[in-house]
């Protein structure tokens, strides 16, 4: 069976088709495009030019090192034949050859190959770059890391918080450095199966604001409420992860960044007391420093009714430890927040507690902490070292963390602070910027 049908040879002999021609182009009647070569593309005299030159240049250098060639041949043999050579000096090979001046100057004022190449080259035509985007451009003289996260450039971001906050850790700032990335960005599908478009969200190249300080509040919120139910380690996980998005985070207004470093301080202190309370539940800590812990414990900055519980806890620690004395200054400060959260029945409770302990007047166990002015402090800045979790000796000499402000003694100057793990004991910064400076 054949693979052409015979009736289509038969179609085209009756039907007499013809070769389709591509139109003639407008062009006048003697124009050499229509009488000799159209619809093949002509090349022009001064590209023939061009490739005539190169391959005459081409034929010339070969010409010349043959030549070189057959001359260092003759130069051989004739040696060979004559056997002459030159006279050489003794230890001529030791020391090396004589210095020859004028060969060098020669040498030095002769132009390069390499010169050469690059005089050829600039000639050559180089395409230009793909250049920056207006976002990038913006950003580039940026002091605030979250602008740089926004754009992916996370090299300039942890190069300005070192500058900042004498960041020691970049690592715990991975998962807040990615998130603001992601968030700042948005994708869509152009054609189905095919990977969508993303763009970075901005205004006049300006990025997006992708952690504002309400998501902040609402994580420091659910943190205090696993904090009122006893999850002391979940609550510690949401506290760390709130004071280390703060440093990627960018706010329009004054007001705002004052609130934003108000977070970080009551970040600070919730994360003492959770530490001192895990420090006093650890195996093996003596009766004498649980105590001690308890009663750091109950100054620290945190809400009312978290002081309230705390001060309760160590009432009932002094108490089984016969620490009467300690159990009366304690019962002294909860009944100072009458006012302040402590119930109508607990005041009645606690007062009778007071008098108990006040006629006893004793402590059992010595502590190494003077609980008479120790808990007149409401706050654990500038009172707890945040190292040791005791006392400052001194707290006029004592330093700080160049980020979250904690106190330590100076024993831990220059190691990684203990509560937020990201930045360095007593180093003089420039401080943490987070108000947009781009216009």
């Amino acid at each position: 069976m054949p693979l052409i049908n015979p009736k289509l040879f038969s179609f085209i002999e009756e039907s007499k088709c013809s070769l389709l021609m591509p139109p003639k182009p407008i062009a006048p009647e003697n124009s050499e495009y229509l009488t000799s070569n159209w619809p093949i593309k002509e090349i022009r005299p001064q590209a023939q030019k061009i490739i005539k030159d190169s391959s005459s240049k081409e034929n010339e250098d070969e010409k010349l090192i043959m030549e070189e060639f057959h001359d260092a041949e003759e130069e051989i043999e004739v040696s060979k034949e004559n056997k002459i050579l030159e006279p050489q000096k003794p230890g001529a090979k030791a020391w090396g050859e004589e210095l020859n001046i004028e060969e060098i100057q020669e040498l030095e004022s002769s132009p390069s190959p390499d010169k050469k190449e690059a005089k050829d080259l600039s000639t050559s035509y180089t395409a230009p770059g793909q250049g920056k985007t207006i976002t990038e451009d913006k950003v580039r003289n940026s002091q605030i890391a979250a602008n740089h996260c926004a754009i992916g450039d996370f090299e300039s971001a942890i190069r300005i918080l070192k500058k900042q906050i004498s960041l020691k850790n970049p690592q715990l700032l991975r998962d807040a450095m990615i998130y603001v990335y992601r968030h700042s960005r948005a994708s869509f599908c152009i054609l189905p199966l095919i990977k969508p478009s993303e763009i970075i969200i901005h205004k006049k190249g300006i990025p997006n604001a992708a952690v504002t300080i309400n998501y902040l509040n609402e994580i420091f919120k659910k943190a205090s409420e696993m904090m009122t139910e006893g999850k002391f380690q979940d609550a510690a996980n949401l506290f760390k992860k709130c004071i280390n998005m703060i440093p990627v985070i960018k706010v329009p207004t004054e007001e705002l960044s004052k609130e934003a470093f108000k977070l970080i301080k009551n970040c600070y202190e919730y994360l003492i007391a959770i530490k001192c309370e895990t420090e006093r539940k650890k195996q093996g800590t003596s009766p004498e420093r649980g105590l001690e812990l308890v009663c750091l414990m109950s100054i620290c900055g945190m809400a009312n009714i978290h002081k309230i519980l705390a001060l309760k806890n160590a009432i009932v620690i002094s108490h089984k430890m016969k620490n009467f004395t300690t159990g009366t200054h304690l019962c002294q400060k909860l009944l100072d927040f009458k006012t302040l959260g402590l119930s109508e029945a607990d005041y009645q409770k606690y007062q009778k507690n007071l008098n108990f302990f006040a006629s006893k007047g004793t402590n059992e166990i010595n502590i190494n902490i003077d609980t008479t002015k120790l808990l007149l402090f409401n706050e654990a800045e500038n009172v707890i070292c945040a190292g040791s979790l005791k006392p400052l000796k001194n707290a006029q000499e004592s330093m700080r963390c160049s980020y979250c402000k904690a106190t330590y003694d100076m024993q831990f100057k220059e190691q990684e602070c203990q509560i937020c793990e990201i930045s360095t004991i007593g180093v003089e910064v420039v401080g943490l910027r987070i108000i947009e400076d781009l216009k």
